[in-house]
C-alpha cells in the first residue's frame, strides 16, 4: 500500500516543529543542508516514539537519542523505573513514506540489546554513556522488562525474513521469561500518534450503575455497582488508555491478580465482598436516562475525560477473566465510584492516596498468625528482638531482626531451588498462603526462633560478601553477581545449614558463621563461570527468574562444593584487570577533588512522575524536606534542613521515601535524585570530576 502524502506531510510537519528544535546535532552538523535536515527527522522520529512510550515532554525525548557513531543500532532509549521497563527504539525516516526494515538494522538492533544486558557499556557512544545508571537500574531489576521499538516511516509489511534477528533474541529471552517483546510502529501508527496527540485523546465511558447514590459537595461524585462484563468492555476498548493518570499501569502476572481471576471464575458473587473496587476521575459527569433526577437507584452516565487511578490491576483482571469465563466472570459485581474534579491539584492528591494511604500490605496480614506472636516471645527468650509490625522501631541488627528479612533468609534456606526463585520473581509470594504462597511452608507451626535467627545471621553474612564482590566485577559478571544473588545465598545455606543449627551455644556459631565468606566466595564464582559457558546468551536478570535454569545451577554449585574442588578463576575482563580500575563512590569523587564548595545548597528531585506523585505533597507540606547542604565527607555527604542530621546521599534519599509513602526502602542511587543547581545531580558532578582529573593526568 502506497504512503499517503498528507499523512507523510502532516507527520514532517510535526516533527520539525515540536521535536526538531530540542534535537542535538553537534556531531553531524558539517553534513549539507538537506542530509543535515533528514537527519535530524529520523533522530526526532525516534524521539516522538519515546515521547508516545513514556508520555515524556519534548525536551526529555530528545534528550533520549543516542543516535549517531557507536550506536549499535540503538537511536533512542528509554526507561520506566516503577515498571522496571526498557524501550530500545530504531528509527527509519523517509520523506517519501517508504522506510521498511532490513535485515542489517535487525541485526545491529539484536547486538546492540546483547550488549546492553552484557554490561558492555564501553561499545557505546558518549550520549549513551550519560544515561547507563538509569538503564543498569531498570536491567538489574528482577521484573525487568524489554520493548524493542522499531518505528519506520513507511506503510510496507514486515519481512519476516529480515525480521529474523529481532524475532529470534525476543523469543530467546522469553524462553527463559516472559519479559520481552516487539513493537513496530509504521506510518499508520505514526500518524495516529500525531493526529490524536503524542498523550492521546481523553477517554469516555458509559456506565451503567445499580444500587447508585450521588454526593454533591464539595466534588460531585457517584458510587455504586457496576458489572464486570460492563469494565471489561472498557479495558477491550481502551486498553492502558484507561490509566493515564493511575501511579501505574495494570501489573499482569501477580497473586494478587491471581487471586482476583480465582474469585471471579469461581466464586464470582462473592466478588463485591473481596475486592475493593475501583475508583475513576474524570473531567464532567453527565447522568441520563431513567431517574436522571433522583439521587439513588440506577443510574447511566457518561464520564467524560476518565482515568482509573485506582484498580488498575481489578479492571485488567476482570477483562482476561470475563473473557476466558464470560457467563460466569461477567456476572459479577464491582464496586465503584466517579469523582469529577477540576483542575485545581485534587486529582493529584485523590490519585496520591488512594495508592498510600491505608494499603494493607500482605506482609501485615502475617502480624495475626500465632506462628508470628510465639516466635517474637521465643527470641524475648534469647534477649533478641523480633518485629512483626510494620512501622515499630528500627532495632541494631545484632539484637534482632523483622519477619521480612526473616522471611528472605528462610525462602533461601529452603529445600527447593523453586522457593527462592518464586520469592525472587514476586516477593509478595513471601506473604500468600494460597493460590502458589510460600509462607505456610516457610513458617510452619512448629519452626523454632534459633532456627530463624541463625539463618537470617548466614544469609546477612552472605549479602554482605556479595555486596563487597559484586563491586570489583565487571560487565556480565557484575550482572550475575546482582542478580543471581538469591541463588548464591540459597546454595551457601543449604551447604551450611544441618541439624546442629538448633543446638544451644557457641559450637555452632564458632563453626559455621566463619565459613560464610569464603564458601559465598567459591559459589559466586563457580555460579558466573558456569552461568556463562552454559548460557552464554541469556542475559543475568532474565536467567535469574527461571526455575529450569537456576536448579540447574543450584545443583552444579552443590556438586562443586560437596567435592571440594579448586575455584574457577574468572577472566580478567570479569574482575575488572583489563577494564579501567573499580571506580570510588560519588561521595569519595567529590570529597577527593574538592568538586563542591562546603555548604552548598542541594535539591531534591524525583526521577520519574510516579516518584513525583508520590513524594512532593509531603515535600511541599515543609520545604525543608526538599533541601540539604553539602557537608565535606567521604561517606554522609548532605545535611538535610528538615532536622540538622547527615546523611549519605542514598539514606537520605530513602529516609524522605520512607517518610512520605509509608514503603520499604528501595534499591536506588541516591546520587542521581541531589541536584545542585546548574551543574547537575551528585553523580553527574561526579563524574565530570573524574573526566577532569583524568584529563589532566593524560596531558
Amino acid at each position: 500500500m502506497a504512503a499517503n502524502p498528507i499523512h507523510v506531510e502532516h507527520v514532517r510537519r510535526h516533527l520539525d516543529e515540536a521535536l526538531v528544535p530540542h534535537i542535538d546535532i553537534e556531531d553531524i552538523k558539517n553534513l549539507p543542508e538537506e542530509n543535515l535536515a533528514e537527519a535530524r527527522r529520523s533522530r526526532a522520529l525516534a524521539a516522538l516514539a519515546v515521547q508516545y512510550l513514556t508520555k515524556c515532554s519534548e525536551t526529555d525525548a530528545a534528550m533520549s537519542v543516542i543516535d549517531g557513531k557507536d550506536d549499535n543500532g540503538i537511536d533512542a532509549i528509554a526507561w520506566d523505573l516503577d515498571a522496571a521497563h526498557l524501550y530500545l527504539v530504531q528509527a527509519k525516516w523517509s520523506k517519501d513514506g517508504k522506510a521498511s526494515l532490513n535485515a542489517e538494522a535487525a541485526g545491529k538492533l539484536e547486538r546492540g540489546l546483547r550488549l546492553i544486558t552484557d554490561r558492555r557499556h564501553e561499545e557505546f557512544n558518549a550520549r549513551y554513556q550519560e544515561l547507563v545508571d538509569y538503564i543498569d537500574l531498570v536491567v538489574d531489576q528482577p521484573r525487568f522488562k524489554v520493548t524493542l521499538v522499531p518505528i519506520l516511516m513507511g506503510t510496507a509489511n514486515i519481512d519476516e525474513r529480515a525480521a529474523g534477528p529481532i524475532t529470534d533474541v525476543v523469543a530467546e529471552l522469553n524462553s527463559v521469561h516472559d519479559c520481552a517483546r516487539v513493537e513496530y510502529l509504521r506510518l499508520p501508527e505514526i500518524h495516529r500518534i500525531v493526529a490524536d496527540g503524542v498523550h492521546t485523546r481523553p477517554v469516555d465511558l458509559k456506565v451503567h450503575l445499580e444500587n447508585s447514590a450521588c454526593v454533591s459537595e464539595p466534588y460531585l461524585a457517584y458510587y455504586g455497582c457496576v458489572s464486570a462484563e460492563e469494565l471489561a468492555s472498557w479495558y477491550d476498548e481502551h486498553r492502558d488508555r484507561l490509566f493515564d493518570k493511575n501511579l501505574r499501569d495494570a501489573l499482569n502476572g501477580s497473586d494478587v491478580n491471581a487471586s482476583l481471576h480465582h474469585t471471579l471464575v469461581n466464586e464470582p458473587d462473592n466478588f463485591w465482598y473481596f475486592n475493593n473496587g475501583i475508583t475513576v476521575l474524570c473531567k464532567n459527569i453527565e447522568r441520563s436516562g431513567r431517574g436522571a433526577l433522583r439521587y439513588s437507584g440506577s443510574a447511566n452516565l457518561l464520564l467524560e475525560g476518565a482515568s482509573v487511578v485506582n484498580g488498575a490491576q481489578t479492571v485488567s483482571t476482570i477483562f482476561r477473566a470475563v473473557r476466558e469465563n464470560p457467563e460466569t466472570a461477567g456476572s459479577a459485581l464491582v464496586w465503584i465510584r466517579a469523582v469529577q474534579l477540576e483542575e485545581n491539584g485534587f486529582a493529584e492528591r485523590v490519585t496520591e492516596t488512594n495508592n498510600t494511604q491505608n494499603a494493607v500490605d500482605l506482609r501485615d496480614f502475617a502480624a495475626l498468625d500465632p506462628t508470628q506472636k510465639r516466635l517474637r516471645d521465643d527470641f524475648r527468650s534469647m534477649n533478641l528482638t523480633y518485629i512483626v509490625k510494620r512501622g515499630e522501631r528500627e532495632i541494631d541488627p545484632d539484637k534482632g531482626c523483622d519477619i521480612e528479612e526473616a522471611a528472605h533468609a528462610l525462602a533461601a534456606a529452603a529445600r527447593t531451588t523453586d522457593v527462592i526463585v518464586d520469592v525472587h520473581r514476586d516477593p509478595n509470594k513471601l506473604w500468600l498462603r494460597e493460590q502458589g504462597g510460600r509462607y505456610s511452608q516457610l513458617f510452619h507451626p512448629k519452626i523454632r526462633e534459633i532456627r530463624v535467627w541463625r539463618t537470617v545471621r548466614l544469609y546477612r553474612g552472605t549479602q554482605r560478601r556479595i555486596s563487597e564482590r559484586e563491586s570489583g566485577l565487571e560487565k556480565r559478571a557484575k550482572g550475575f553477581a546482582k542478580n543471581l544473588g538469591h541463588l548464591v545465598a540459597h546454595v551457601v545455606l543449604r551447604h551450611l545449614v544441618d541439624e546442629t543449627i538448633e543446638r544451644p551455644g557457641r559450637e555452632w556459631v564458632d563453626k559455621t558463621l566463619s565459613k560464610v565468606s569464603v564458601t559465598t566466595d567459591r559459589v559466586l564464582d563457580f555460579l558466573i563461570a558456569e552461568a556463562d559457558r552454559r548460557y552464554v546468551n541469556y542475559f543475568p536478570a532474565s536467567l535469574a527468574n527461571s526455575f529450569e535454569r537456576c536448579r540447574e545451577l543450584a545443583l552444579a554449585a552443590a556438586d562443586h562444593l560437596a567435592a571440594d574442588g579448586p575455584a574457577p578463576v574468572l577472566s580478567p575482563e570479569y574482575r575488572g584487570d583489563v577494564t579501567k580500575p573499580r571506580s570510588e563512590t560519588a561521595a569519595k569523587t567529590i570529597y577527593n577533588y574538592e568538586a563542591i564548595e562546603p555548604d552548598t545548597k542541594l535539591e531534591f528531585r524525583a526521577l520519574t512522575a510516579r516518584e513525583r506523585k508520590l513524594v512532593n505533597h509531603w515535600l511541599n507540606t515543609d520545604q525543608t524536606r526538599r533541601f540539604a547542604k553539602y557537608i565535606p565527607s567521604k561517606t554522609k555527604i548532605l545535611l538535610w534542613e528538615h532536622d540538622g542530621l547527615a546523611y549519605t546521599a542514598t539514606g537520605l534519599t530513602n529516609k524522605i521515601w520512607r517518610e512520605a509513602t509509608g514503603k520499604s526502602d528501595r534499591a536506588i542511587q541516591g546520587t542521581l535524585y541531589w541536584y545542585v543547581p546548574g551543574r547537575g545531580s551528585l553523580a553527574d558532578i561526579a563524574e565530570e570530576a573524574r573526566r577532569d582529573h583524568d584529563g589532566s593526568d593524560a596531558s
